[in-house]
């Protein structure tokens, strides 16, 4: 996990760290607050109009990740995280749990109790526990 207040620097060395693809953020209370991606920090990297550009042979001249290290160490894990993430309760059905994930287009799911992070659900923890036989 992170804190809000670290910087994209320490955020990026938590996340690698971490093995996966995203790391929960939690405030000093232990609040849980959302999450940090490598989506987040490749964004962070590349201009907004990237998504425009069809042609992606264009970008071998192009220095995309410049606005990401002018940034490390400045900007902070609040400024940037994903506030907007899916929470679920500890009760909640595998089934629903797999309907959110697909229909809100996320990977990972936070089992969250009182503001407290308890847990977090991957759609690969699906496959390995309903549908690998």
């Amino acid at each position: 996990a992170v804190l809000p207040s670290m910087t994209l620097r320490q955020a990026t060395e938590a996340l690698v760290a971490s093995h996966e693809d995203g790391v929960p953020v939690i405030g000093s209370d232990g609040e849980f607050l959302g999450d940090i991606t490598s989506r987040t920090l490749v964004e962070i990297g590349l201009p907004k109009y990237m998504n425009l550009i069809t042609n992606p042979k264009i970008l071998s001249d192009f220095q995309p990740f410049e606005a990401f290290y002018k940034k490390e160490d400045t900007l902070t894990v609040d400024e940037v995280m994903n506030r907007n993430v899916l929470i679920l309760s500890a009760d909640t059905p595998v089934e629903i749990v797999a309907h959110e994930l697909l229909t809100k287009h996320v990977d990972r799911g936070y089992v969250v109790k009182e503001k407290k992070l308890l847990g977090v659900v991957y759609r690969k923890d699906i496959v390995r526990k309903v549908l690998y036989l």
